[in-house]
């Protein structure tokens, strides 16, 4: 019952949060490489470029980063704090906490 609540506020939250549109940013990502449009992306969300990887495999990282946030990030029409409201939403259904709380936070810029 908690976890439904819990779901529910944040789920209303996020909803708010997406009134600011930021559609210009998927216009203007059309002309970028996706090194360029990862980096917009992960400055918007984490204030984070992929040249400052930390962990263990920075190459791996880094590979992941253009991918997901310069490539998945241009497929389709939604905008990025609808993607974020979608991947906050699935990352809270698996649990996975580490992921949510960055996530969370770039959601609610």
């Amino acid at each position: 019952m908690i976890k439904k609540l819990c779901i529910t506020a944040l789920s209303s939250i996020l909803i708010s949060a997406l009134m600011i549109n930021l559609s210009a940013l998927a216009k203007e990502s059309k002309n970028m490489t996706r090194q360029e449009i990862a980096d917009k992306n992960l400055e918007i969300l984490f204030n984070i470029t992929t040249k400052n990887n930390n962990g263990p495999d920075k190459d791996f990282m880094n590979i992941l980063q253009k991918y997901i946030f310069g490539e998945v990030f241009t497929i389709g029409d939604l905008d990025i704090k609808t993607r974020e409201l979608l991947t906050v939403t699935s990352l809270t259904v698996m649990q996975t906490l580490p992921q949510l709380k960055a996530h969370i936070n770039g959601a609610l810029i």
